[in-house]
């Protein structure tokens, strides 16, 4: 079973094991060139930001407007920006 989530994001980070293309439509596509490719999604929720880190995912990754589209689930989370340097 694929599991499929869609975030409002505040801020994205894709590591080094991503390939971005811009398709047509203006939707960013992005493609994990490694097996072990991480984004970390900075989302706001009812109790301040959350952190969603994703790991291992199998398939693209869509950025529409402030939406992206993750085919798979977060492996953790944090209850603060862990963006921040």
């Amino acid at each position: 079973m694929v599991t499929h989530e869609v975030v409002k994001y505040v801020a994205l980070r894709f590591d080094k094991n991503w390939k971005c293309t811009l398709v047509p439509t203006s939707v960013m596509q992005y493609t994990p060139s490694e097996k072990e490719a991480e984004l970390t999604v900075l989302a706001e929720g009812d109790a301040g930001l959350w952190s969603y880190v994703y790991r291992g995912i199998r398939g693209d990754v869509y950025v529409i407007g402030d939406l992206v589209h993750i085919p798979a689930k977060f492996v953790k989370k944090f209850n603060a920006n862990t963006l921040d340097p």
